[in-house]
């Protein structure tokens, strides 16, 4: 049996710890020294060498770990609060121009997408993903990230002018090529927002939109926390996508997500694809691009679908 011992009998080494030490450490020492004695020692040499020489020895690192504890525990809320800020540094939140160009690598498909992110923007998440595939299949793609755009709290009216003029000065870029709308996540809610209220010349444009996991509440700022979400929504999503009948419309979602605007377009003009798992689509990138490459690839020419 092991019996700690007490304050007058702090083996050898234990007891030249300075008395203002905690005790717990002195404690700990004492353990780890009895243990060493009574067993480390009857150990083949080969697997005492595994093992610290004395229970000093780890007690003088605890001893320095709580002489160290404020240091330590600022590093850790420093660490805590330069993390997210990081993050959303790499990701753009901070940038002042919105757009990213991803160009059509090898043969160039006739087609160019307009793409609203989510609000991690478009170096992170489904979002990017979708960008970089599409300019390796030969699709140009002009990526707009979200939260540059929507980081502060916009107006209805606000988020109908940003689309709006989106859309004007992609078309202009497309020239004869098709042109696609496409949104994940939160861009595909402030895109189906926008596009509610576009004017009929640029209408007249778009030869096809997906929207991929948008949400059934809109909230006119992004918060890549997701805090912003839990008030009381700006819009609602079937309220402003059940009016868009003038072009064709794609929505994918998961099949296990619980708030999502696809299902609740369902007997409309929208066709809409589930794949399984949640908002994330189980991270099946490729059955996701699969699916939006064949959306935008399929969009007729502009004067096609409104004949």
């Amino acid at each position: 049996m092991i019996s700690m011992r007490g304050p007058a009998e702090w083996p050898a080494p234990c007891s030249t710890i300075p008395r203002w030490q905690m005790m717990r450490v002195k404690r700990v020492c004492a353990a780890l020294q009895i243990f060493h004695e009574q067993f480390v020692n009857r150990m083949p040499v080969a697997w005492q060498k595994r093992f610290p020489s004395s229970g000093l020895a780890m007690a003088a690192l605890l001893s320095h770990l709580h002489r160290q504890r404020r240091r330590i525990l600022a590093g850790l809320i420093g660490m805590l609060i330069l993390a997210p800020v990081i993050i959303l540094y790499s990701g753009n939140y901070f940038a002042r121009d919105p757009i990213v160009r991803f160009p059509a690598q090898g043969r160039p498909a006739p087609i160019l997408v307009l793409s609203f992110s989510g609000d991690m923007g478009l170096r992170y998440g489904m979002g990017g993903v979708i960008a970089r595939a599409l300019s390796a299949s030969g699709i140009a793609v002009t990526g707009i990230n979200s939260p540059v755009l929507f980081r502060t709290k916009r107006s209805q009216a606000e988020i109908d002018a940003i689309v709006a003029d989106f859309v004007r000065r992609a078309a202009m870029e497309a020239g004869d090529r098709r042109l696609v709308l496409l949104g994940q996540s939160y861009g595909a809610d402030v895109l189906q927002t926008g596009l509610a209220h576009l004017p009929e010349s640029l209408r007249a444009r778009v030869s096809g939109i997906v929207l991929v996991v948008p949400g059934e509440t809109v909230f006119f700022r992004s918060d890549p926390s997701g805090l912003a979400y839990m008030g009381k929504p700006d819009s609602l999503g079937i309220t402003t996508a059940r009016t868009i009948d003038w072009a064709p419309f794609t929505c994918i979602y998961g099949m296990k997500e619980k708030d999502s605007l696809c299902p609740l377009l369902k007997g409309g003009p929208a066709h809409i694809i589930g794949l399984p798992g949640g908002h994330y689509l189980d991270h099946d990138d490729a059955a996701l691009v699969s699916r939006v490459e064949a959306a935008v690839s399929a969009a007729p020419s502009p004067v096609a679908h409104t004949r």
